[in-house]
């Protein structure tokens, strides 16, 4: 079972004790967890090109 925090950081605008039941898959095995890394690595890679893309539009290099 998930280590649970005991006390939220302050800071955060949500509550930080959702961090770790949402973001741990150490029960996913086999090929489920090998396409689960591979579909957030390719999410992460279309939020970076977004970003790039819109910066670039912004700054006028487009």
């Amino acid at each position: 079972m998930a280590r649970k925090m005991q006390k939220p950081i302050p800071w955060l605008p949500i509550d930080s004790r959702l961090f770790g039941p949402i973001f741990s898959f150490g029960h996913v095995h086999g090929f489920a967890r090998a396409f689960l890394v591979i579909e957030i690595v390719l999410a992460t890679l279309i939020v970076l090109g977004s970003m790039i893309f819109a910066s670039m539009k912004v700054f006028g290099r487009i």
